[in-house]
Order: C-alpha cells, then sequence, then structure tokens
C-alpha cells in the first residue's frame, strides 16, 4: 500500500500520479533509464509512496544494478502502508543489542539473500511477501542449528550435523501433498486484498500429477478425507506408476506424525513386496504387526516367508492368521479362503498332501470359485508331482 505524506497537497499528488504514470509507460517500454528519470522526478515530490521505490528496483534490476535494487526494495518494504512486515529498523535494534550485550546473532536477512538470485530475496524462498516457504523455513532452521552448535548451546554435536541438505529434506517428512496443502491456502490468501494478483507456489510440469494432488488436497480442505488418507491417495498414485520411492515418502510423511498407526507401515511393507525387496517387506510388516496384532498382518509375513521359500515360517504365520480371524473374524471371506490356500501350499511343499487337501477344501467351502485351489486339489488326489512356482 503506498502512502502520500500528510504535508503533500492534493495538486502534487496529482502530478505525482502523472509523472508516475509516464514513469510506468517507459518501464512497459522497456526504457528503463528513462523511467528512472520519471521516478526522481517523483521523489522529489514525495518521496514517501512505497510503490515509487518498488518500481525503481524493478527498473534497477533489469539495468543488473544490483546494489541499489536491493536497497529500493528494501525502501519499498520499510514504507508499505499496510504493515505487516518487520521494518528494518527493529533488525537493526535487534543488531544493537546483540553487540551491546555480546550475545551471539544468526542474520536471517543476509542468509537469505545470499541465497536469493542477485543477492535478492523472492519466490524462491518466500511464498507471499511474508512468510518463507518450505525452502526458506528449511534454511532458517539450518543456520539457526549451525548457530546452536557453534556456540556450545548443545553438549555433543549430533552425527545429522554431517549429513547432506537432501538428508534433511528426505528425513522432513513434508512430501508433496503437504505443500500443496500450504500452496491451496496461499492461493486463497492472496485472492484477496490487499494482494494485487493470486499466488501459486507449486508450478506442475506434470498435469495429470496436477489433477490427482489437487484432487486430494481439496478433499481434505473439505473435510472429506484425512491428513493421512490424502497422503494414502497419492502414495497409491505413484505407486500406480511405479515410482515407489515418492510412494514410499507419503506413508513415511505419515509415520514421522502418527508413529504409532500400524498401517503406514503395512503400506510400505507392501512397496517392498511387489519389488521383490523381501527383507525389507519383512521389516516393515514386522513393525506394523508389533502396533496391531491382525489376522492380515501374519497372512503378509506368511506370504513373504513363502516367497523366499522359508516354508516353516510360513506356515507358523499363516496357521496365526487362521488362528486370529477365528476369534475375532477380521477377514473377508476370500481373505479366510487364501490363507487356507497358502497353509495347503506349505503342506504340499513339506510333501504333507493329506493336510493339504484338508486346507484346500476349506478353501473351497468358503470360496468355491478359487480355481488354484481346486486345481491343486485335483493334482493331489490324482498323487500327480506338484511343482508350485509362487
Amino acid at each position: 500500500i503506498s502512502l502520500f505524506a500528510d504535508k503533500t497537497p492534493t495538486q502534487s499528488r496529482t502530478e505525482w500520479e502523472n509523472c508516475f504514470q509516464l514513469g510506468m509507460d517507459a518501464y512497459r517500454a522497456e526504457k528503463f533509464s528513462n523511467a528512472l528519470d520519471y521516478f526522481s522526478l517523483c521523489a522529489a515530490i514525495d518521496s514517501i509512496p512505497a510503490k515509487l521505490y518498488f518500481q525503481t528496483a524493478k527498473c534497477q534490476l533489469a539495468l543488473n544494478d544490483q546494489v541499489n535494487t536491493r536497497l529500493n526494495f528494501q525502501k519499498a518494504r520499510d514504507l508499505d502502508g499496510l504493515r505487516f512486515r518487520a521494518p528494518s529498523e527493529f533488525n537493526q535494534i535487534i543488531k544493537n543489542l546483540s553487540s551491546q550485550r555480546q550475545l551471539p546473532i544468526v542474520d536471517l536477512e543476509k542468509i537469505f539473500n545470499a541465497n536469493s538470485p542477485h543477492n535478492i530475496v523472492g519466490n524462491e524462498l518466500v511464498s507471499e511477501h511474508l512468510h518463507p516457504n518450505f525452502d526458506g523455513y528449511f534454511l532458517m532452521a539450518k543456520f539457526l542449528a549451525r548457530a546452536i552448535m557453534e556456540h556450545r548451546w548443545v553438549a555433543q554435536k549430533p552425527a545429522s550435523n554431517f549429513q547432506s541438505d537432501n538428508y534433511f529434506y528426505d528425513i522432513s517428512g513434508v512430501t508433496i501433498f503437504d505443500r500443496a496443502i500450504g500452496d491451496r491456502v496461499i492461493q486463497k490468501l492472496t485472492s484477496q486484498w490487499p494482494y494485487p494478483k493470486q499466488i501459486s507456489i507449486i508450478h506442475y510440469s506434470d498435469q495429470k500429477l496436477k489433477a490427482a494432488i489437487e484432487k486430494s488436497v481439496i478433499d481434505y480442505l473439505l473435510g472429506k478425507i484425512s491428513w493421512n488418507q490424502g497422503h494414502y491417495q497419492v502414495a497409491d498414485y505413484f505407486e500406480n506408476l511405479e515410482d515407489y520411492d515418492r510412494a514410499l515418502r507419503e506413508y513415511l510423511a505419515v509415520i514421522k506424525v502418527v508413529p504409532e498407526n500400524f498401517f503406514p507401515y503395512y503400506k510400505a511393507g507392501n512397496l517392498f513386496f511387489i519389488q521383490n525387496r523381501l527383507a525389507e517387506a519383512e521389516e516393515w510388516f514386522k513393525q506394523a504387526l508389533a502396533l496391531n496384532d491382525q489376522a492380515f498382518l501374519h497372512a503378509k509375513l506368511g506370504m513373504v516367508y513363502l516367497t523366499q521359500d522359508s516354508v516353516s515360517k510360513a506356515e507358523i504365520k499363516f496357521r496365526k492368521a487362521i488362528e486370529i480371524d477365528s476369534k475375532n473374524q477380521q477377514l473377508s471371506l476370500q481373505e479366510k479362503a487364501q490363507a487356507h490356500y497358502y497353509l495347503a501350499i506349505c503342506h504340499t511343499k513339506n510333501q504333507k498332501n493329506d493336510l493339504a487337501k484338508q486346507e484346500l477344501r476349506q478353501a473351497l467351502a468358503l470360496n468355491p470359485s478359487h480355481q488354484s485351489a481346486q486345481k491343486l486339489l485335483t493334482l493331489l488326489k490324482t498323487n500327480t508331482k506338484v511343482h508350485i512356482k509362487l
């Protein structure tokens, strides 16, 4: 918001606006030096309006005058009539106090400038002229943590201190779904006064990805799905594309916030299982099982062991799944039948054909259309040698 000085009369304000408009015409015509001349005339009439310094800075940026560009953007910020940002005077007060009391200071403005194109902070680190975006907050956390360690405010430097930025991005638990939620909030905020135009902080190169993410975000913001479910939907999207790393990040995000929830561990285990990364699948399924002793999780572990040809361990797990289900009826008829079928496979591999046939009959009683069970039972009845390949 641009304000004139109280003492500037109406006629002078009109002259100022006319001169400023000529400067804007020159700016749009890319006659930046001419525009600066007009803006200098404006300053001679009244040097208070913030937009004068903002447009002056844009001309200087076009002319590659980085030092004056930054100074004039700062003046525009400090003279903004809508005082929702701390002015430069506040920073100077903090610096003075820190010097007087010999206290360490983290100059975040300097750090932001140093990590911005042309040393000018913009959309790379800020969401909507005021709050940092994810990368901005990451930068703040990085240098605040560094200061804490340098001034020995922690007893021992953590081992993670020596990790790369990518390591911390990965363990942050912030995914494209979370950023898209923030983006939607910023869009809503900047669609109204005092913002001149709506701002978006995510730019998608893949329109199908954009549609999938935004649908989940809208459903979440409307209360149709939970935050967890939004992450699961996005994970399913990536899994269908066989982008398993990005799918896993969605599950890890939920685990970071609700580590007591078994479901994301189970879903992560499934990701590794379909990739035939069985050792990792086993660990994730075990973690899920430690949080929730469910029949289907025992069956999942049984599948891992059976695929590894650890038949005895698989048999134990399928038996356990059937035992738990007999008490609380957790499995559907199809799932019950499948558990009996896989237990029959274990018996067949151990050459216990009579026990295998019993399990197959139970499977078929639960699901008469189970073709694999029918086929195996027929082979066992005729004493045909069976070769089972999973």
